[in-house]
């Protein structure tokens, strides 16, 4: 069993938060669907990051798309990972501009290793964040 706190060092303390371990099975792999994640936000009030990992010791490629509530396109990138990496991808570098209720889908696009991702909705005040499973 595997977790992690992600931090950050202030001058008055720490401010994190809790990822709970995800393993493999948990995580998809070339041709086995998508995770979601849900209710991310990138706005004057709050800002989004997107954790990626890939989980099996394998290389894989991720595609990432950032779907706005009522479009009828998305917004993708491709996020290439190396056995066990761990990338952090902030919404607002999708170039969307302000986003509200958006919903971020996760497949892998080519590779033998397994994705898994979550949210993070950092508000911009008090750099409280809320952790977003991926679904």
């Amino acid at each position: 069993m595997a977790t992690a706190r992600t931090y950050t060092q202030a001058t008055s303390g720490t401010y994190g938060q809790f990822i709970p371990a995800v393993t493999p099975t948990q995580s998809v792999g070339l041709g086995g669907g998508n995770l979601q994640l849900l209710q991310l936000e990138a706005s004057e009030r709050f800002r989004t990051n997107i954790g990626l990992a890939e989980t099996s010791g394998n290389a894989a490629t991720a595609h990432i798309s950032l779907i706005l509530p009522d479009s009828k396109f998305a917004i993708s990138t491709d996020i290439p990972l190396k056995a066990n990496e761990f990338q952090q991808i902030s919404l607002a570098s999708f170039g969307a501009g302000t986003v509200y209720n958006g919903r971020v889908t996760v497949s892998v696009k080519s590779g033998s290793g397994r994705v898994t991702a979550y949210g993070s909705v950092i508000d911009q005040q008090t750099q409280d964040p809320t952790y977003v499973p991926a679904q």
